[in-house]
């Protein structure tokens, strides 16, 4: 590597996850599945050591989420209505076919 940074054709290099210390907090703090329901990310940590773009990545994830879940419950609660309804029609049409 050396070679090619002296001839031009490597600007720079950069060791990928030398930090112990900080995969170890990663490790502990986000890539735990014991925290799958937690909401909050230590998204700084994860740009620290992963780069902008992925820690952008979980950010933008982190967000699609926080805006979807609203209408979650509420295509949820549609649903079941909509269930609730159509079993309750379909039992009085068959009363009134049925006496």
């Amino acid at each position: 590597l050396d070679q090619l940074q002296s001839v031009g054709l490597l600007v720079d290099k950069t060791p990928m996850h030398s930090r112990r210390g900080q995969l170890a907090f990663l490790q502990e703090h986000w890539g735990n599945f014991g925290l799958l329901t937690q909401y909050a990310q230590p998204l700084e940590e994860v740009r620290e050591y992963f780069g902008e773009e992925i820690a952008f990545y979980f950010l933008f994830l982190r967000e699609l989420t926080s805006a979807l879940l609203p209408l979650s419950v509420i295509a949820l609660f549609s649903k079941l209505w909509g269930i609730f309804v159509n079993y309750h029609s379909a039992r009085a049409l068959l009363t009134l076919v049925i006496p």
